[in-house]
């Protein structure tokens, strides 16, 4: 069964830095509840409210990603079942900065995962998000369990208000092929572009500091 989890990271660069929320909240107008519907939130349909798709349901919140040509891809899956492992990606559905319900829409990616054995998993050893990209290792290809194969990934970045200063919201979200067993997983966020090898089944383009990049901070809060 494929179910959808959601964490949301909130980053306001000029003050303060929190981190997940924990229950059903809209958050610069983008709902957190793991629904996935624009205009309607925590249940129940809603006058305004961004997220990731949208339905029939009316309101002033739009759907932050592209779903055009989605109805050739679901017929595609009937007519040819194999064609429901291949992989895609969309991105948003507006321009970059535009405005929308008085806020500033910076990007929004959702990436469909090969489902199946893959070319590219990190078959063993230890893998930690926390460890020097460098040193991440046994990268398949191979199959692993249901309780870690990732179907669907998506990424969001928008302004709470108009302006390139008002704070910065990341909003996250992966649905999983297994809801059994014991998984963790977080959204980083990193500085540098980061690759992959195919020839060396080596990452490149880490950061300077272990790997990643530090954000430091004066004694007012800012970066």
């Amino acid at each position: 069964m494929k179910t959808l989890l959601l964490i949301q990271t909130f980053i306001a660069l000029h003050f303060s830095v929190s981190a997940q929320i924990t229950s059903p909240l809209l958050k610069a107008n983008f709902g957190v509840e793991a629904d996935l519907r624009a205009n309607f939130f925590n249940n129940a349909n809603t006058a305004s409210g961004d997220d990731w798709f949208r339905t029939s349901i009316a309101g002033s919140g739009i759907a932050v990603i592209d779903t055009n040509g989605a109805a050739a891809l679901v017929a595609n899956y009937f007519s040819n079942p194999v064609t429901r492992k291949t992989t895609f990606s969309r991105l948003m559905s507006v321009p970059p900065y535009t405005v929308s319900n008085n806020k500033l829409l910076l990007d929004a990616v959702f990436h469909r995962d090969y489902h199946g054995t893959d070319s590219t998993i990190f078959a063993g050893g230890s893998n930690k998000n926390g460890m020097h990209p460098g040193d991440w290792s046994s990268t398949g290809p191979g199959s692993i369990p249901d309780k870690n194969e990732f179907l669907d990934a998506m990424v969001h970045l928008r302004r709470d208000g108009v302006n390139t200063f008002d704070s910065l919201w990341m909003f996250g979200a992966v649905s999983l092929e297994n809801t059994n067993g014991n998984r963790f997983f977080d959204f980083e966020l990193y500085q540098t572009d980061i690759a992959f090898d195919m020839n060396t089944r080596r990452f490149t383009g880490f950061g300077p500091d272990a790997g990643h990049t530090s954000w430091k901070f004066d004694a007012s809060g800012n970066i």
